[in-house]
């Protein structure tokens, strides 16, 4: 195997590790056994484990918020079903990768060093703000508000009704993390959500 196709099939292998079964247990030896390629691979391309997984990690959550921008681009140009779509890609993804979702909350638990070779450190918390703003974006079209502005300056607006904006967060928040720990419930906790954000966003 070629130098940069190893280098992508450890990546795609160590996504798919993190997808199922978590960050913790995701070990390069056996990525490296069950793709047939030397561990020193690893050292090379990534200069170890932590290197390996902050990468597999970054590039999981870029290719989530191309897909979450795919979703709603094809939602159509009403607010809110743009923002329910939104919603379904998120909780969708999750329930199919709950180890990968905690990495990408949690991704100081992945690695020993504080940052991780290859500028992936960057990359996700870049792609963690490319994601929160979408999601900004879609709550100001669906309140009727100016979409513009970082989502950091919007993260805290109330509206008519009181109810903050940041309060729309944590609850798909919430949903998220009920759904990695039961997946098989996703088709319920969903439904709860959309009815939950339509009515607090309709208010």
């Amino acid at each position: 195997m070629a130098g940069n196709d190893g280098r992508q099939a450890l990546i795609d292998a160590a996504i798919g590790s993190i997808a199922e079964r978590g960050a913790a247990r995701t070990q390069p030896k056996d990525l490296t056994q069950t793709l047939g390629l030397s561990k020193s691979l690893v050292n090379f391309h990534f200069d170890g484990r932590d290197g390996l997984l902050a990468e597999a990690i970054a590039t999981a959550l870029e290719r989530h918020v191309d897909e979450l921008r795919t979703s709603v681009a094809s939602a159509g140009a009403t607010p809110m079903a743009r923002l329910l779509a939104w919603i379904d890609s998120f909780l969708i993804w999750t329930a199919a990768n709950p180890g990968m979702a905690a990495a990408v909350t949690f991704p100081e638990w992945v690695a020993a060093v504080p940052v991780p070779l290859n500028g992936a450190t960057s990359r996700i918390a870049v792609a963690n703000m490319a994601r929160l703003d979408l999601l900004c974006s879609l709550i100001d079209e669906a309140r009727g508000r100016d979409a513009s502005g970082a989502a950091s300056d919007r993260l805290d607006p109330v509206s008519q009704d009181g109810y903050p904006d940041i309060c729309l967060w944590w609850l798909l928040d919430g949903a998220a993390t009920a759904v990695a720990n039961n997946p098989d419930h996703l088709d319920g906790i969903r439904a709860t959500v959309r009815t939950h954000i339509t009515s607090l966003l309709s208010a």
